[in-house]
């Protein structure tokens, strides 16, 4: 019976190799840790009808993450949407050109997006950004999901807030997992507020997507979750090293997220092409998601697809070395500058 528990227990753990690094992290930021705490009970509704007062945790958890932005107002508050109380950040510049809104990826959260706000920042957008239900510092079962639609509803009620209080023309960037409520919301009803559109290395199909599949169906009737490893995502060691550190980056895998993850990849092979023009960006050395086969999936979708690869980059292109982080980053608003001379 002990073999038998660690075989499945391997086989489960095979569902983790789209999402972690090659070693255990070195352990949580008890610092941070108190004051993510403090920061959860300073924090009140969105307003950006007032300059914001921030406190002393939440000047910590700032610094922390990389989100003290210059040249920007920066607003954080909660919303809701469904069952989740969602925190969102906003930062808005003294001129505006119009908003982005930045989507993240499984595991990860607002603070991921630091080096695209400060760029888009100074490139004169407004920045809107959110944490996903079970990630960073919004409600939801850590790093899980009933349904993948509910992430989609969360992305739309966003959207309803950015057509409501901001600039437009609006633009949405997403990254890995996130590109899925983004990809959904399109081909379902495409939504005509959204101008361009990129997407960072999609996730449609893992590395590990046949073998991940086995792993669930077997172990899921002995495990709820699986512990988390790390994976060498990115070539900045230094990211690497924080993220295993990070307090907000969850530890587990809930097999509930996988059965939704699988369910919603069915669920859109019967979705209708869209003839929406919509970029790509792809590391080469990507060895999170099936990258080749999503192409040829958002092709199929997506017939007027931009692809642009980089060479040796990563899955964390957006936290990648200052070289290849930067040359995602000049594809991201030659795209978005592009909206005010062509057509969408």
């Amino acid at each position: 019976m002990k073999l038998k528990s660690h075989v499945l227990l391997g086989l489960a753990g095979v569902l983790i190799v789209s999402f972690g690094d090659v070693s255990q992290g070195s352990g949580i930021d008890v610092r941070m840790q108190r004051c993510i705490e403090k920061v959860k009970q300073d924090l009140g509704p969105l307003c950006l009808d007032a300059p914001p007062i921030y406190s002393d945790a939440l000047h910590d958890f700032f610094d922390y993450y990389g989100l003290n932005v210059e040249g920007a107002d920066h607003f954080m508050g909660t919303f809701v949407s469904g069952p989740y109380t969602n925190v969102a950040h906003i930062f808005i510049p003294p001129e505006c050109r119009g908003t982005v809104l930045l989507v993240h990826g499984y595991y990860d959260h607002s603070g991921g997006w630091q080096h695209v706000i400060r760029h888009l920042v100074k490139e004169k957008y407004t920045v809107a950004v959110y944490d996903q239900p079970g990630h960073g510092l919004s409600s939801g079962a850590r790093a899980s999901i009933n349904d993948f639609s509910q992430y989609v509803t969360v992305l739309k009620d966003v959207m309803e807030i950015c057509a409501r209080e901001l600039v437009g023309p609006y633009h949405v960037v997403a990254h890995s997992a996130g590109c899925s409520a983004v990809i959904d919301h399109i081909l379902d009803a495409d939504d005509v507020r959204i101008d361009r559109i990129v997407l960072i290395a999609p996730l449609i199909r893992s590395v590990a997507w046949t073998v991940s599949g086995v792993g669930n169906f077997i172990g899921g009737a002995f495990f709820e979750r699986v512990p988390r490893t790390f994976r060498k995502n990115s070539s900045d060691n230094a990211y690497l090293e924080f993220v295993k550190e990070d307090p907000l980056h969850a530890r587990y895998v809930p097999l509930k997220w996988v059965d939704a993850h699988r369910d919603w990849c069915e669920s859109i092979t019967g979705a209708n092409p869209s003839e929406r023009r919509i970029k790509v960006i792809q590391g080469s050395d990507d060895s999170t998601v099936a990258w080749e086969y999503n192409l040829r999936f958002l092709e199929e979708k997506f017939p007027r697809l931009d692809v642009s690869m980089i060479p040796e980059g990563g899955h964390q292109l957006i936290n990648e070395s200052k070289s290849l982080r930067q040359q995602t980053l000049d594809i991201i608003t030659q795209w978005l500058n592009a909206s005010e001379r062509e057509p969408k």
